[in-house]
């Protein structure tokens, strides 16, 4: 195994541009730089929003330390995009898959986080946490033992779904309903024409780049859009919002992520079995995410079928992270679809060319301007370009189900998993918690995640339906 401190710190003369598209090399510094802006840029707004969008949903009787709590916790989420992206690229021990998996905060836990904080407080969320990623840490190292009983058709579900969750995420982008909530309710076009003109000019000239420049440089269609599209936007007025650069920002130059504790106080009371239950349940949950994109970067990328020491790694590494997640007073993380199609579209898969990224994010969490430099870019530009990235991890799902074994059981096991497992998120009032029951409860708001809801479908008929069911009805036939 090559040593990866000798090729980032190799010399100008043992650099090659070539070695971009394999996983190991030295490459040039310049344009690792380029590729590794590509995935912070896409990664980056979605990985603080879903610390925001929890402490707005429980807003409670301590604004002071709901902000306290905010503030630290867009940081943690940072600072632990980088390390869990770090690890998987560069693993500790066991803990990473070795492959360019990127992670970031996970939106699979909002909805239990919400319940646990509203019913119970912050402290027996991020104990419930703290457990549920000593949890899978533990379950992911042995991951080699029980993933093997995942079978490839549920896999590829289990990225179909990735994929069809996802766009939804990109519409509201798209539109501007992720930066103007009220457009849901009543689509307002005096205001909504902006956004879409800019995820139009972003998703356009990111295609134009990749159409018409040949060479290394096509790869770099992702930044250009984004350029492009942040360009225009500043030429359109209300459109960027600069109030993130606040004062206060440019004199607290440095502030450092603190653990939970340091400004919250824990007993044993604290911690509820229901909750912590949940919480493990969601864990695994995510891991399916996990499997999907090793599952998406090793056939995208590889050209082979994830390992199951990858898929261990991958696995574990999230419950890590995810453990040091409460600590820190964030939210758990996951691994980020979106940055698996860009390296499946670039085809960039050097780690020591990627490995910029992370360190730029560790090092944003130290930096609060940075941050908000970033945070002033309109979700739209995101949204034009994410709409083609899920759509291609739909495109990657689709094509692991069409290289799985062509079988009437294979047909029924996709089929029902888009009619009941999808179909089912079309109503929600279904999945509603109404039950007096904590543990019921949590469970419903689980089944709300299509990725949850079509794994499980898939996992119980890829044993349920007998193989029987594919023989000829009759001896002629």
């Amino acid at each position: 195994m090559a040593n990866p401190i000798k090729q980032i710190f190799a010399k100008r003369s043992e650099r090659s541009a070539a070695n971009l598209f394999e996983f190991e090399g030295a490459v040039p510094v310049s344009k690792s730089i380029l590729f590794s802006l590509q995935h912070l840029l896409a990664l980056f707004v979605s990985n603080i929003a879903p610390i925001i969008v929890l402490v707005a949903a429980v807003q409670g009787s301590n604004p002071d330390l709901d902000a306290r709590i905010l503030e630290n916790g867009v940081r943690v989420a940072t600072l632990l995009a980088g390390i869990g992206t770090l690890l998987q690229m560069f693993p500790l021990w066991k803990f990473g898959g070795r492959l360019p998996v990127f992670m970031g905060a996970s939106f699979t836990f909002l909805g239990v986080l919400e319940l646990i904080v509203s019913t119970y407080s912050w402290q027996t969320a991020f104990l419930s946490v703290i457990i549920g990623g000593v949890f899978l840490a533990i379950v992911g190292l042995f991951a080699k033992y029980w993933v093997k009983f995942i079978k490839p058709i549920v896999s590829a579900v289990v990225v179909l779904a990735l994929g069809l969750s996802l766009l939804p995420v990109a519409i509201q982008q798209f539109v501007g309903i992720s930066d103007i909530p009220s457009l849901a309710v009543a689509y307002d076009w005096s205001i909504g024409w902006k956004y879409i003109l800019i995820a139009f000019v972003s998703l356009l000239s990111s295609l134009v780049f990749q159409i018409f420049v040949k060479g290394l440089w096509k790869h770099m269609s992702i930044v250009v859009g984004l350029i492009v599209g942040y360009i225009v936007s500043l030429c359109i007025p209300g459109l960027v919002d600069f109030s993130a650069l606040s004062f206060s920002k440019l004199t607290d130059f440095i502030d450092v992520p603190r653990p939970i504790f340091t400004f919250l106080s824990f007993s044993s009371g604290d911690f509820n079995l229901g909750a912590i239950i949940a919480v493990c349940i969601l864990f695994l949950v995510s891991s399916t995410e996990t499997i999907g994109a090793v599952s998406v970067v090793a056939s995208g990328s590889f050209g082979r079928e994830a390992k199951p020491e990858e898929l261990a790694g991958g696995i574990s590494c999230v419950g890590l992270v995810g453990a040091l997640a409460g600590l820190f007073g964030g939210v758990p993380v996951t691994s980020y679809l979106q940055n698996s199609a860009i390296v499946n579209q670039t085809e960039v898969k050097n780690r020591n060319a990627l490995v910029f990224m992370p360190l730029a994010l560790i090092l944003f969490s130290f930096f609060p301007l940075f941050s908000s430099i970033l945070l002033t870019i309109p979700s739209a530009v995101f949204g034009g370009l994410m709409v083609n990235l899920f759509g291609g991890i739909v495109y990657s799902g689709m094509k692991m189900i069409f290289e799985c074994e062509h079988s009437v059981k294979n047909t029924t096991v996709v089929a029902l998993s888009l009619g009941i497992g999808f179909g089912l998120t079309f109503v929600p009032s279904v999945t509603e918690p109404q039950f007096s029951n904590d543990i019921l409860n949590s469970l419903m708001l689980i089944l709300q995640a299509p990725v949850v809801s079509m794994f499980l479908v898939s996992m119980i008929l890829s044993y349920a339906i007998p193989k029987r069911i594919d023989e000829p009805k009759n001896e002629e036939k």
